[in-house]
Parts: structure tokens; C-alpha cells; sequence
């Protein structure tokens, strides 16, 4: 479903990532961790082309792109495989929840408006906010407007979801119920690759746990490895100081 080869990313000086290898199977839900700065996010915008690698291939979904060569079509095809959760919604503040959703689907996928609402309305009513159909992003709390992007990302039917620190932004009672929905769309089958601080989270829900720092994998595995019983140093000094043991 996902192969990653050699990823390199560098800003100015700073070389983010350097040369990552992973590959996610259809279904899979994968759970990136590691320390702020570790590469985590510019890795996951790779996947997309939102942060464009300067080399190494990206495999989703069969459709392979060299990211030292990339044309315009394979950018196009590559981000057609998944969709985006955003830490911050990232929702347009012009238009209402039904609008957010629909916009895609009238734009990207072309439908006519018709099959467009009905897709939206369904996938708002699959995160509990078909009530709030025709509020705006700023009538709405940070868990609810996460649960729009949610919706969002899932109504052009993706591959591959992504996710980049879903609850970061939001205060801590409203964590719980969007995790909730991440679980319910990972029991569904739903290929997924979540960069999360959540630990307990990525303990129930992912099938593979990837801990990087400093643009590396560290080590990777089944989330009771990674995550229970961590072969590396550096993976048990950044769960100590993130649990607090």
C-alpha cells in the first residue's frame, strides 16, 4: 500500500530527513512518534508532495514517484491515494461544515451537487455533526471542527489516511471523542499513518509503531515492542521523560 525508499529532506543546513525506509500494508494503521523536530510531520507531508523531498521514492497505492524527477501528473496522481487530517482543521472560515466537505468533492472529484451533499451529509452524520450541517467553523469548538476535517478527508474515499497530531490543538476534554472516531475508522480498515504524542492512543489502535529522532528511524515494530519493550536507548529516554516514569 505505502513503500517509502531512501527520503531525503533537507532545509538550508538542515538535513530533517535522511534517507527513510518504511512501508505500511493495506489496512495498517501506523503510528509515528519520536521528539519535536525528529521529522515526523515533514515526513508525513512528503507522502502528499505538501513538503516536496529533494530525493527518494514514494509507492502509494502503485503509483511510484521519484522525488528527484517529479512531474506534475505523478504530484497529481500521488495525492489522489490520501487525505490530510490536519493538526489545526485547516476548515474555511467562509463556509459552513456541509460546505467544507463538499468542496472537494464538487472541485477534485467533480460530482454533481446533488451526490455531493448526500456524501457530505453522511459522513457528517458518521462523526455525530449532521445537527451542525450549517454552522461555521468559528460557531464551532475545536473537537467538532476536527471531526469536519475528519469527515472531510474520509468523504473523497482516500487509500490512505493521514493524520498530523490530531488532538494536539485541542483542550483535553475534546480529545477523547475524536480519537474515538479514528478508532471506529481503524476497525473499518482504514489504511493510516498518524503522527501522534498520544501514547496509550498509538498503543490501541496502530498495528506498527515508528519512533524517529533527529530524521531517523530509530526502531520500529508491533506497538507493544516499540513502545512496551524498546530496544534502543534513545526510544526509552523519550518515552520516560513523555510518561513522566
Amino acid at each position: 500500500m505505502i513503500r517509502v525508499s531512501n527520503l531525503h529532506k533537507s532545509y538550508g543546513d538542515a538535513h530533517v530527513l535522511k534517507g527513510i525506509d518504511f512501508s505500511v500494508k493495506p489496512s495498517e494503521v501506523v503510528a509515528i512518534i519520536g521528539p519535536s523536530g525528529s521529522g515526523k510531520t515533514t515526513l508525513l507531508r512528503s507522502l502528499n508532495f505538501l513538503d516536496v523531498p529533494d530525493q527518494g521514492t514514494i509507492n502509494i497505492n502503485e503509483v511510484e514517484i521519484d522525488a528527484a524527477r517529479p512531474s506534475k501528473k505523478k504530484i497529481r496522481e500521488l495525492r489522489q491515494q490520501s487525505s490530510m487530517v490536519f493538526q489545526h482543521y485547516h476548515l474555511f472560515k467562509n463556509k459552513t461544515a456541509l460546505e467544507n466537505i463538499t468542496e472537494g468533492l464538487l472541485i477534485a472529484k467533480q460530482m454533481n451537487k446533488s451526490e455531493a451533499l448526500n456524501i457530505a451529509e453522511s459522513f457528517l452524520d458518521r462523526v455525530g455533526l449532521l445537527h451542525r450541517k450549517d454552522a461555521y467553523p468559528t460557531e464551532l469548538s475545536g473537537g467538532q471542527q476536527q471531526r469536519i476535517g475528519i469527515a472531510r478527508a474520509l468523504a473523497v474515499n482516500p487509500a490512505v489516511l493521514l493524520f498530523d497530531e490530531p488532538t494536539s490543538a485541542l483542550d483535553p476534554e475534546m480529545v477523547g471523542d475524536v480519537l474515538t472516531i479514528i478508532k471506529d475508522i481503524a476497525k473499518q480498515g482504514m489504511t493510516m499513518v498518524i503522527v501522534t504524542h498520544e501514547i496509550e492512543f498509538a498503543k490501541q489502535v496502530s498495528d506498527q509503531v515508528i519512533f524517529m529522532a533527529e530524521g531517523d528511524i530509530v526502531e520500529s515494530g508491533a506497538p507493544e515492542e516499540v513502545l512496551s519493550r524498546p530496544k534502543h536507548e534513545r526510544t526509552r529516554r523519550f518515552l520516560r521523560r513523555l510518561l513522566q516514569v
